[in-house]
């Protein structure tokens, strides 16, 4: 009978071979990978823009294609769901197209329930302007603990006036509600931006059941 030492040795021996024997395998196969460029292209679901930038009737991706779709903001055909320029709006677009570092809000370009000429409702539109954080500018709302996650109960998040990295500082954030003509499939479209495109990063968007407000 052998010993245990000799079994510890035979059974390495042989997890080597098999070891070796695997690896020959693998360098002997004609192994062949496939990859594939996704073009960037724009997405257009009831007649809105899904193309990386904010104007209607222009496919950003691929080429600026002139089209009558519809976006954020008033561009060349089509229409803009975001009211960024009617009378009540105009000081505070002032404020924002000189500089000023200042929140602002902007609701839909339409009433409630508008019917647009493709037959698609319009239910909400929102954009909203967040201040930025640079030089010796601070940001009035920026989370106050480190424990204010979005997985956590919002009535547990705190803010505070501050600071924060370039690439964790939202400007810009979009939401739109839309049904799509002839059905009722119900489309909402988000968008934000941060204030600077570098490091790694992660924005989440949610739909609360109820209203989430803070004071």
């Amino acid at each position: 009978m052998k010993s245990f030492t000799n079994r510890i040795f035979d059974s390495k021996r042989y997890s080597n071979l098999a070891a070796l024997w695997f690896l020959a395998c693998f360098f002997c196969l004609n192994l062949t990978v496939h990859g594939q460029a996704v073009p960037l292209q724009t997405s257009v679901v009831a007649d809105f823009e899904v193309d990386a930038d904010a104007y209607s009737g222009i496919f950003e991706l691929p080429d600026g294609t002139v089209t009558l779709t519809d976006d954020w903001l008033q561009g060349a055909a089509g229409m803009g769901v975001i009211d960024e320029t009617s009378p009540e709006n105009a000081a505070t677009r002032a404020a924002l197209l000189a500089g000023d570092n200042i929140q602002a809000e902007f609701r839909m370009s339409q009433p409630f329930g508008y019917l647009d000429g493709n037959f698609n409702r319009w239910l909400d539109a929102i954009y909203a302007r967040d201040q930025h954080t640079k030089g010796g500018e601070m940001d009035l709302t920026v989370f106050g603990g480190g424990d204010d996650k979005n997985f956590d109960d919002p009535s547990t998040w705190s803010y505070k006036e501050g600071d924060v990295p370039q690439k964790n500082d939202i400007i810009d954030a979009y939401a739109h509600i839309r049904r799509s003509a002839g059905t009722q499939n119900l489309w909402v479209f988000f968008g934000a931006t941060t204030r600077s495109p570098n490091g790694d990063n992660y924005l989440d968007f949610e739909v609360f059941r109820a209203d989430v407000e803070y004071d």
